[in-house]
């Protein structure tokens, strides 16, 4: 009964991803890209989460209303080409916010999954 209790708790443990601490994040954030307008606009709401234990569900979620927000900041072409832009970039967000590559992968897919919806969404 003990053990199955703590492998449980281990695999729960492995399953979550603590965050990066706000220095530490914007570091890696700014490795990705050193935009200013992402310095000043985006990564400030992803900072905001620094030292946070998410479920690589709860990363693509983070990621993706962080990016979401962002692009209300935009409108019309400018809007589309930095969405394109800005997809082009999430996987390494993602890897810059996600030290394990496994947790990262599971993130991204949840990410993709999501985006690939939204998209079909709004084309039906």
């Amino acid at each position: 009964m003990i053990k199955k209790r703590v492998a449980q708790q281990g695999a729960k443990e492995k399953s979550l991803i603590l965050l990066p601490g706000p220095r530490n994040m914007k570091i890696l954030l700014l490795a990705v890209s050193r935009e200013p307008h992402f310095k000043q606009h985006l990564y400030p709401r992803w900072v905001d989460q620094a030292r946070e234990e998410l479920n690589p569900q709860g990363v693509a979620i983070m990621v993706a209303d962080g990016i979401n927000r962002y692009l209300k900041l935009f409108e019309g072409d400018a809007k589309k080409r930095m969405a394109a832009m800005l997809d082009a970039l999430v996987v390494q967000f993602i890897g810059a916010l996600v030290n394990d590559l496994e947790l990262g992968a599971q993130a991204y897919e949840f990410y993709d999954a999501a985006r690939q919806k939204a998209m079909a969404a709004a084309n039906a």
